[in-house]
């Protein structure tokens, strides 16, 4: 079974802000964002970031996301 890497989709969010939790509850910060704003940026309401996820079949692996900055 291969990995796939693919766009977060609103069905990841649950999942998702679990890892997002754990990574923060890692680094002893607070996550800092909520459902509801995860899936702003999953549903593309709000383009600060772009947030992908690694897959196997259903489950979800990982995650990384790119965010547009400009200095």
């Amino acid at each position: 079974m291969s990995v796939i890497i693919r766009p977060a989709e609103p069905p990841d969010c649950d999942d998702l802000l679990a890892m997002i939790r754990d990574h923060a509850n890692y680094e002893r910060r607070k996550a800092p964002i909520s459902r509801r704003g995860l899936l702003s940026l999953v549903t593309g309401e709000v383009a600060r970031a772009h947030i992908f996820v690694a897959s196997r079949q259903e489950e979800l692996l990982g995650y990384f996301s790119l965010t547009i900055d400009y200095s």
